[in-house]
């Protein structure tokens, strides 16, 4: 009686995290049908809204990478950090706009 349990368990954890998932996924991409009309509202090439799209999935990447000098370095510095790099990008997508 405790492994169907067990069983029945797991196969909720595993449902509940596709489900999960599958919302994480729907949210990040819902927008890409609407780059041509989102450009078009604000007066910037598709591709430059297309950087903004990618350049989310590119901060995904570095997550490992910026976790594992968080551990390293401590993550209050690595958070200081990444302000400072997020401030920077701002200011030259500011200054070179596309």
């Amino acid at each position: 009686m405790a492994q169907a349990t067990e069983d029945t368990q797991k196969s909720r954890s595993i449902l509940l995290l596709t489900l999960a998932r599958l919302v994480m996924d729907m949210t990040r991409r819902f927008v890409y049908p609407f780059v041509g009309p989102i450009a078009a509202q604000l007066g910037v090439s598709p591709a430059a809204v297309q950087n903004v799209l990618a350049s989310q999935w590119g901060i995904g990447l570095a997550g490992p990478l910026f976790g594992t000098l968080a551990e390293r370095y401590g993550h209050k510095r690595m958070i200081v950090i990444s302000l400072f790099g997020m401030s920077a990008a701002g200011w030259i997508g500011a200054a070179f706009p596309v």
